[in-house]
């Protein structure tokens, strides 16, 4: 019997909906199930309501930014194997060193190479699961 693996589930958090329709569109394969939220505060809900492997979060979001998104999952033991990818327009040194003390496990500046991002999203999801996951 072949067993099936089960798809990276990613939840993308980002208040651009053209940029999280390219982003779900670019995971839209067999591996990958994508959820688009647009503000912190559904993050969280969708977190809370569900299973995923990894989020990819925007700093610059109403409600609840990035920022607070990321360090309200790190606070939680139930979400603390969580991978977190921030993808932001920033390109602030501060902003990249804040995210990554908080607990962002990478950093992202938009645009993105779109062909990557498959590879990129196994990647740190692989690497999140065997404890080896350093910041991108």
């Amino acid at each position: 019997m072949i067993s099936e693996i089960a798809p990276i589930r990613v939840l993308v958090a980002d208040d651009d909906p053209v940029f999280t329709f390219l982003m779900c569109a670019c995971l839209t394969q067999p591996q990958f199930s994508t959820c688009a939220v647009a503000t912190g505060a559904e993050a969280m809900e969708a977190l809370f309501a569900s299973h995923f492997d990894l989020v990819l979060v925007d700093l610059d979001m109403p409600c609840i930014d990035g920022f607070r998104v990321i360090g309200l999952i790190r606070g939680r033991p139930s979400l603390s194997q969580l991978a977190i990818q921030v993808v932001t327009s920033s390109r602030l040194p501060k902003d990249r060193h804040e995210a990554l003390r908080l607990g962002a496990d990478g950093f992202i500046s938009k645009p993105l190479d779109w062909a990557r991002m498959p590879d990129l999203v196994r990647g740190i999801v692989a690497a999140k699961r065997s404890g080896a996951l350093a910041a991108f």
